[in-house]
């Protein structure tokens, strides 16, 4: 996280013209144990007025997304530790990416194979948007199925993502799980690099 903000603050130094960069790191305090927290649920309007219940406690997710689109931004990026589903399909070295444009993500995709930093695509597959169907809201924030639960965290985050948006999600482990040169056991700054060069070619 220190990593991540030290290359926002680089970020906010490059020299872009007629460009502004916001950043939010959302935090929730609110915490219960493992046993009552299959009994926790949430139902909250979001920004975009849509209704969701939240069976899953990541609230703060759906709320920095949400705002983050209100100000209409050129680029929206977020990313988040989100599902065991994006490990499980890809281990914990490739950070998942989604995104509304598939250029944006083979760019991406580029540049991390160029800086030491990859990331692999996953699809948006609307097939799976049904998962989502809610009987006390608007959406669900999980489905019932065991399948496919990267994917289909990134459609409910879509969700709160306006159709004009040039989206990037990244579905991320932030976690080295062994020692190697260069990249010692613990906490990884996944990304990073990349968006950071990302963002440089774009606007730089």
């Amino acid at each position: 996280m220190i990593s991540l903000l030290r290359r926002f603050k680089d970020l906010l130094g490059l020299h872009v013209q007629e460009a502004e960069a916001h950043g939010a790191m959302p935090h929730d305090a609110f915490h219960v144990s493992a046993a009552a927290a299959a009994a926790v649920a949430f139902v909250i309007v979001q920004r975009n007025h849509s209704v969701a219940a939240l069976p899953h406690t990541f609230r703060e997710r759906i709320a920095s997304v949400s705002d983050a689109d209100a100000e209409r931004p050129d680029l929206l990026i977020d990313l988040a530790t989100l599902t065991g589903a994006a490990r499980t399909a890809l281990g914990p070295d490739l950070p998942a990416v989604f995104s509304t444009e598939a250029g944006l993500v083979h760019e991406l995709v580029e540049i991390g194979r160029a800086h030491a930093d990859p990331v692999w695509p996953l699809p948006l597959w609307m097939g799976y948007d049904d998962e989502l169907v809610s009987r006390i809201a608007d959406l669900n924030n999980v489905s019932a199925s065991p399948f496919a639960g990267a994917i289909i965290a990134a459609l409910f985050l879509k969700r709160f993502v306006s159709a004009s948006s040039r989206w990037l999600h990244l579905d991320l482990y932030g976690w080295n799980p062994k020692d190697r040169p260069g990249r010692p056991l613990g906490a990884e700054a996944q990304c990073v690099r990349a968006l950071y060069q990302l963002v440089r070619r774009l606007y730089g």
